[in-house]
């Protein structure tokens, strides 16, 4: 585990004996950001995002420079749905009166923009949920732009393409196979036939709302 250190919280010396004080494994949910938080193919949404950065990199801008796609996503990020993100909040609000341990992993291609922290700290600084999440997705070889794989990192995940098979490697390395998570994803990216695909919340066209939270609760086994 200790290849994983600089992306994941879960890794450290702290947080391991932090979780050793419990027996019950944490809750995690497997966060996308696209088509859940914010709609990436909405030309008036990225009109605004595009304006964004206009303001954000004034510097690159005049220089004539094109956003690199992390600075696109810190624009983004202060375009995300607010009623997506008033429903994460509730499921939030929900785990917490629960007293369960809960953790947010990472999952969508945001989680390319950088080490944890970069994109905890420099892509997702306005949004409080950023301090629940605790470690993202690896990267499969193919995915060259990524920070680990640029590093040298490679990871032996069996089925490369496959998102599910990502999810398990993560649990796997983590010894959290027993644990108890939900996967908030675009249906349009969904493995329907894994034999995980109930706990994979199917987000539309509507992105995050009060029915896939409700969905969330039921899969938790948490009162609605």
């Amino acid at each position: 585990m200790g290849r994983l250190i600089h992306n994941c919280r879960l890794c450290t010396k702290s947080y391991q004996e932090y979780a050793s004080e419990f027996r019950e494994k944490p809750i995690l949910i497997f966060l996308s950001i696209e088509a859940v938080l914010i709609r990436e193919d909405s030309s008036s949404i990225n009109a605004q995002i595009r304006g964004t950065w206009e303001r954000l990199f004034t510097e690159k801008k005049d220089l004539g420079e094109e956003p690199t796609l992390k600075d696109w996503h810190i624009a983004a990020a202060y375009h995300f749905s607010s009623d997506a993100l008033m429903h994460l909040y509730t499921l939030i609000s929900k785990l917490e009166a629960s007293k369960r341990r809960f953790h947010i992993v990472l999952s969508s291609n945001w989680r390319h923009d950088g080490t944890l922290n970069e994109i905890c700290n420099q892509v997702l600084p306005q949004h409080l949920f950023a301090e629940y999440i605790i470690g993202k997705l690896p990267p499969s070889t193919y995915e060259y732009w990524a920070p680990e794989i640029q590093a040298g990192e490679r990871y032996d995940i069996e089925h490369p393409f496959s998102y599910m098979a990502k999810i398990e490697f993560w649990l796997r390395e983590h010894f959290l196979e027993d644990a108890d998570f939900i996967v908030l994803k675009s249906r349009h990216t969904m493995p329907f036939d894994h034999h995980y695909a109930e706990r994979f919340i199917k987000i539309d066209s509507s992105l995050l709302s009060k029915k896939h939270i409700d969905e969330a609760f039921r899969v938790l086994c948490l009162q609605v």
